[in-house]
């Protein structure tokens, strides 16, 4: 009998099991639909924060162009980008087997790999010399202060970021607008380079040049590469800090399985920890590299902490028509 006197009998037991399970099943069901929604919401949120983002490059190489050169190709060429990374982003939203085939169907042109990495570097550099992200590379601001003995070897990021020198943070960000014009769209590898490690850092560049795989101008493949590359080399500019003065090294690798591309950037842990962005760069990194069957993945460098290392990794089969 239970506590008022009344019997229990196995089937009065075996009943309140059977409701007790549905109901429980009932709550991981909807815990189950929320998940679902709450994911499907933040791939859409992803997708609109990296839509927004990657407009910005080309969007201000139209800006910067319109004020200083009015040069039709770089409107054009700016304008182009945009239109394929609408169709790439438009794609994303569909299966994954619809973006693979049209990825597929845009490995016929003649723009090669190197010639899209050069051109994300002059977009990212455009971009990042905005004014209103200066905040994001203020470490390459200060460093060059302090070379140049623009202020005392005493100042640190610290008083830097907090405004004690903004007369002459405004005129760096000035001359290196004017530094980086944007011939720098048109410049060799080899110039633009020369111009990022007088302004930032040195950088070095492996496989690309090697690399065989050709596109179509501004097709699928173009843009996927373009987002990779422009996520990469930004928050290598973003985040970058060596007191050796350790060189970025972007890398292009082919294996039996993958072809990758490889950023290791030197970078302190306490310029990581400095905030500056969301962080749905990676998180749209990861959904792309979902889509493509691939990996997106940090490396951690047990031997040396101030290494960040990425890589991209895509499947083989893809580039196979």
């Amino acid at each position: 009998t239970n506590s008022f006197g009344k019997s229990i009998y196995p089937g009065d037991i075996r009943k309140r099991y059977e409701e007790l399970l549905s109901l429980q099943k009932e709550r991981d069901e909807h815990r189950r639909e929320v998940d679902i929604e709450r994911a499907k919401k933040e791939e859409v949120e992803n997708l609109m924060a990296m839509f927004a983002h990657k407009f910005r490059g080309p969007l201000d190489s139209i800006v910067y162009n319109q004020k200083h050169g009015n040069d039709p190709k770089l409107f054009h060429r700016a304008i182009d980008t945009m239109i394929g990374l609408l169709e790439i982003f438009s794609a994303i939203s569909s299966s994954p087997e619809i973006l693979v085939e049209r990825v597929r169907s845009s490995l016929n042109g003649k723009q090669s790999l190197e010639e899209l990495l050069l051109f994300s570097l002059g977009t990212c550099v455009r971009h990042l010399l905005n004014v209103s992200n200066k905040d994001k590379i203020s470490q390459h601001f200060w460093r060059y202060a302090l070379q140049k003995q623009l202020i005392p070897d005493t100042a640190s990021i610290y008083d830097w970021d907090e405004g004690s020198f903004l007369d002459i943070q405004v005129e760096l960000q000035k001359e290196w607008d004017e530094y980086f014009d944007d011939e720098l769209f048109t410049d060799t590898s080899e110039v633009l380079i020369e111009k990022i490690q007088a302004r930032f850092f040195s950088l070095e560049l492996v496989g690309f040049k090697d690399c065989d795989l050709r596109f179509t101008a501004y097709g699928y493949a173009s843009s996927i590469f373009t987002i990779i590359l422009n996520e990469l080399i930004t928050n290598a500019f973003k985040y970058y800090s060596s007191e050796n003065h350790l060189p970025v090294v972007l890398e292009w690798i082919e294996t039996s399985e993958h072809r990758i591309i490889k950023c290791v950037t030197p970078s302190s842990k306490e310029e990581r920890d400095v905030s500056k962005g969301s962080h749905k760069g990676h998180n749209f990194l990861n959904t792309l590299a979902e889509k493509l069957g691939g990996v997106f993945e940090i490396i951690p460098l047990e031997a040396d902490e101030d290494l960040f290392c990425v890589e991209f990794k895509i499947p083989n089969d893809i580039f196979c028509k």
